[in-house]
């Protein structure tokens, strides 16, 4: 027998907290690649940032360019949100080393969070 869902009563306030993230430089960086190299790079930062939201329980809700934004909704939703953004800042490292590597190109990541109700 299926559980039995609870009832919605209305509209309900609940702690969220947005993660964006975006490498830097990326305009620049585009230009100087050739386009396939773009798409294979920002898609290797994409799989980075969806696999540190999903292993903290957050959902991605857009993506553009390269700029991605995640939410975390719940109980401890501040934490988690933190531990992904520690999560992607950690493993970032090793895709700035091979950027700078394989195309003299130095990068980084811009990381924001955004609490609320």
């Amino acid at each position: 027998m299926a559980a039995k869902k609870p009832e919605l009563t209305g509209p309900q306030r609940i702690p969220v907290v947005m993660l964006f993230t975006e490498t830097r430089g990326f305009t620049r960086t585009s230009d100087m690649l050739e386009p396939a190299v773009v798409l294979a790079r920002i898609s290797e930062f994409f799989a980075l940032v969806q696999t540190a939201v999903k292993k903290h329980g957050g959902i991605v809700r857009n993506v553009l360019n390269d700029t991605l934004a995640a939410s975390f909704a719940g109980d401890a939703s501040a934490q988690r949100a933190v531990e992904a953004a520690q999560d992607i800042q950690r493993e970032f490292a090793a895709f700035e080393e091979s950027w700078e590597r394989d195309y003299g190109i130095r990068t980084a990541i811009a990381v924001g969070l955004h609490a609320g109700d």
